[in-house]
């Protein structure tokens, strides 16, 4: 065993020539980065008690004009049974609509938005919120209250408490699959739990999949499946316009199989950007790829003004922020804080577990750090062309197992960098 205690402040290209020590470090010691929340709750419009509510569109009588689904005179919702007869009518779901209360949906059946018809209106939520959402599909694709959004769709200003939502392949607990690169997610939230069934992929507290942004969103949803792209907030985001924004995530992730990407914040990202969001729950994975924000990139991804706090247990390739950072990553601002970071095999770094062509800046690492294998404070294995530029690291690394692969920093930089 090996153990020690290193503070580094550093900036360093990893060119397999040199490293400078002792530069400065422009990080402000101990900023978060603010992600934004749904505003504040409000109370029942008098909508709701004047006019005379009914579960077919209109969905109320009395009111002058009828309302009729567009973007200017949306049907207004204060009830579980209109909620129902929107998920039972495929025809309504181009429309467009505004809660006007609170709703308990405890009784609410079904989902708005499937595979084979996505959800492609506008669901204001106004600030309201709907709680004892349960759906239980684990034989179901694309499942949440919203299974499927596409082409331009948008869902903002809602929150969902006390959910318990069991899905297949892209389950989120308020959207299961974003499809198209055009619909979005804004100011929403979600509580309770998400859990992937038997061989599910793409899990998400907020969106199991997503193509579409996602803004000033979180969910604390205890998340858990054994699939291989599982996170906090997103299970996997797929595309250049797939970027994450002010969100953030504060629930447990738990993948329970091996293989894969499980984060903080989102599994996998293999293209887009994560800005603004931070991710404070605890992560355990079996997965390929484990971190406290990000399990893993692969692809064009940047990540700016983020951090994670949340204690980090995996296998290989754990990391604090990222677990493994791939394919032109560049990450700026950033930190892994307070939780320790443990991993059973080797590519465990307090900031990312393992790193090729991917370039650093003005991030820190703080946590104890732990592993069987190439394990440092900062970085535990660093493949061909990465730069660290003004990073640190100041946790204790141990390195178990009699490894001799342990670094303050870096526990092994391959001799191709």
């Amino acid at each position: 065993m090996f153990s020690g205690v290193f503070f580094f402040r550093i900036s360093l290209i990893l060119a397999f020539s040199s490293a400078v020590f002792g530069c400065s470090f422009n990080w402000t010691q101990g900023k978060k980065t603010a992600a934004a929340t749904a505003a504040a709750a409000v109370g029942p419009s008098t909508y709701c008690t004047i006019y005379t509510q009914i579960n077919a569109a209109p969905f109320a009588t009395g009111f002058v004009p009828d309302a009729d689904g567009t973007v200017l005179n949306p049907y207004r919702i204060c009830t579980v049974g209109q909620l129902n007869a929107i998920a039972a009518d495929t025809s309504l779901w181009d429309k467009n609509f505004k809660l006007e209360d609170d709703i308990d949906i405890s009784a609410f059946v079904g989902m708005i938005g499937t595979t084979a018809t996505g959800f492609t209106g506008i669901f204001d939520g106004n600030n309201h919120t709907l709680s004892n959402l349960t759906i239980n599909s684990p034989a179901t694709s694309d499942v949440g209250f919203f299974g499927r959004i596409s082409l331009s769709a948008v869902i903002k200003n809602l929150r969902l408490t006390g959910i318990s939502v069991t899905g297949g392949d892209n389950t989120g607990g308020l959207v299961g699959f974003i499809l198209t690169t055009t619909a979005s997610v804004t100011n929403c939230s979600t509580s309770g739990t998400v859990t992937g069934a038997a061989g599910a992929d793409y899990v998400g507290g907020l969106v199991g999949q997503m193509a579409g942004p996602v803004d000033s969103s979180s969910s604390s949803a205890v998340v858990s499946a054994p699939g291989i792209r599982i996170g906090g907030l997103v299970g996997f985001a797929t595309t250049a316009s797939a970027d994450i924004n002010s969100s953030f995530a504060t629930g447990s992730v738990t993948n329970t199989a091996a293989g894969g990407s499980v984060g903080g914040l989102v599994g996998l990202t293999s293209s887009g950007s994560v800005s603004n969001s931070y991710a404070t729950g605890a992560v355990v994975g079996l997965a390929t790829t484990t971190g406290g924000l990000i399990g893993g990139t692969a692809g064009t991804i940047t990540v700016t003004n983020s951090y994670s706090t949340g204690a980090v247990s995996g296998t290989i390739n754990v990391g604090g922020l990222i677990g493994g950072a791939s394919t032109s990553t560049t990450i700026d601002n950033c930190y892994h804080a307070t939780g320790a970071v443990l991993g059973t095999g080797a590519g465990v770094g307090g900031f990312i577990g393992t790193a090729d062509n991917v370039a650093v800046t003005n991030s820190y690492s703080s946590s104890a750090v732990s592993g069987a294998g190439s394990t440092g404070g900062f970085v535990g294995t660093a493949g061909a062309t990465n730069s660290f530029t003004d990073c640190y690291s100041s946790g204790a690394v141990t390195g178990t197992g009699g490894i001799s692969r342990v670094g303050g920093f870096a526990g092994f930089v391959s001799a191709a960098t």
